[in-house]
């Protein structure tokens, strides 16, 4: 028997999915990627947040750069990393909205204290 592994995640996903299942692959991990970019950028004060959404983008990193060397694409814990992502960027967006609507309702408060209508 011969072996088949390509040796790269990209060169094996290449050749198990084709040209439209490599760019799906490619766009799941970059929109991933993204998605913690902006659970990063939008955590505000919660530290937490952005230190997991920095440390699964290198993570991400990682995977990225030894995929080109190693030949895992189905990898279990990339999957989990993609969910995670989803949802540091949910909360992301819930305390950005929140902190929106605690700022729209405390203006009027503030104009009625200061008098003007």
């Amino acid at each position: 028997p011969f072996a088949k592994a390509a040796h790269s995640i990209y060169f094996q996903v290449l050749g198990d999915l084709g040209y439209c299942g490599l760019f799906i692959y490619l766009m799941l991990l970059l929109t991933a990627y993204r998605h913690l970019g902006y659970a990063a950028s939008h955590a505000g004060e919660d530290e937490w947040l952005r230190n997991v959404a920095n440390s699964l983008k290198v993570s991400m990193i990682v995977f990225g750069v030894s995929g080109a060397l190693l030949s895992q694409p189905y990898f279990d814990l990339t999957f989990v990393v993609i969910g995670l992502s989803v949802v540091l960027c949910t909360m992301a967006r819930q305390r950005r909205s929140a902190t929106a609507n605690a700022g729209a309702a405390v203006a009027p408060a503030l104009q009625t204290l200061s008098g003007k209508s």
